[in-house]
């Protein structure tokens, strides 16, 4: 009867120890806040950076499928088979509210625009 007793007790405590999150983990982890990279998002000093690493992968955007913002069908087609893409963090199908909207279209701009520039080094 003690071990169950001292079992109890023990298990109300574990209980007890729920991690709670602070404000700024709920704000990183808001659908705006996962995008606040693109704050500081420059697509030239990006490309730059990325080339100087030999890193030429292009966006995508998670969603019911993957999509490569800012190339034609054919070049989707010849990108899928030559290069390798990374998901956009933030980037989803679910928009919550209108600000969040703003911030997704923020990325999906910057995602073309470094699409559209990448995919000539990207087929070399």
């Amino acid at each position: 009867m003690k071990y169950y007793v001292l079992w109890f007790i023990g298990l109300m405590v574990l209980v007890g120890c729920d991690k709670q999150s602070t404000p700024a983990q709920q704000e990183t982890t808001s659908p705006i806040g996962a995008l606040s990279w693109l704050e500081q998002a420059d697509v030239d000093t990006d490309i730059a950076h990325a080339l100087s690493e030999n890193d030429f992968r292009l966006w995508a955007i998670a969603g019911r499928g993957m999509k490569i913002p800012g190339l034609s069908d054919e070049q989707i087609t010849q990108a899928e088979t030559q290069c390798q893409t990374r998901m956009m963090p933030g980037m989803g199908d679910v928009i919550t509210d209108p600000e969040h909207k703003k911030w997704w279209n923020k990325g999906r701009d910057y995602a073309k625009s470094y699409n559209q520039r990448m995919l000539a080094y990207c087929l070399k």
